[in-house]
């Protein structure tokens, strides 16, 4: 979606343009043809207007329609009908054949004020731009990490090297740090099975006790 500063200055534009009023847009529906609405701007706008209008409507559903929408006019006047911005249902009406049989179903309604109902939309989308904005900071805030991740960008290269033996490792940490191109250089020995085994068998002969525990005793 587009920041926040786009929908405010396209509000803007919308609230400017000198309609009156008066522009409407009004269409219909078949019931059950899974298609959009067909619509038709009426009113006693000037032809200026109307054509500023669809330009910046335009504008508004570049940012938003989908991948199914073919007409840029059309998607933005059906996401006014959805957010309810000025539409006003005007009922229903069904095709009749010459030998008095029901044809198509149709829902008919209109949008009214559609230059004011176009900036209220706008900011609607604007509030909208504005949370998903914070959450976006939020998220690249340090404060509001896990410590997983605090640890991974402390270090944004992790190498997991074999070395012959402890000296060699330190070597080249030194070298990596004496480089001057890494910020931060950090050495943790990693033991294999066999040796993690053992070191867990010497722990539990260690005969640590902290000292709370030997005050508790006393």
């Amino acid at each position: 979606m587009a920041p926040s500063e786009f929908w405010r200055n396209l509000a803007v534009q919308f609230l400017a343009l000198p309609d009156f009023g008066m522009l409407r847009a009004d269409g219909h529906y078949i019931v059950g043809s899974g298609g959009v609405w067909n619509w038709e701007l009426k009113g006693g706008a000037s032809d200026f207007v109307q054509s500023a209008f669809e330009t910046l409507a335009r504008h508004g559903a570049f940012e938003i329609a989908d991948a199914t929408a073919s007409d840029l006019l059309t998607a933005w006047l059906e996401a006014l009908r959805q957010e309810r911005c000025g539409f006003r249902f005007g009922g229903y009406f069904i095709e009749h054949s010459a030998d008095g049989s029901e044809g198509a179903h149709h829902q008919i309604g209109s949008i009214d004020r559609l230059c004011e109902a176009s900036a209220k939309f706008c900011r609607i989308l604007e509030a909208r731009a504005l949370q998903a904005q914070f959450e976006e900071k939020q998220r690249h805030d340090p404060k509001n990490w896990s410590r997983l991740r605090q640890q991974f960008e402390a270090f944004k290269k992790i190498n997991i090297t074999e070395m012959p033996d402890n000296v060699n490792a330190a070597a080249i940490a030194m070298a990596f740090a004496a480089g001057g191109a890494c910020k931060a250089v950090q050495t943790t020995v990693l033991l294999s099975v066999g040796e993690a085994v053992e070191a867990m068998k010497k722990a539990s002969q260690a005969g640590y006790q902290p000292a709370t525990a030997t005050s508790r005793a006393a």
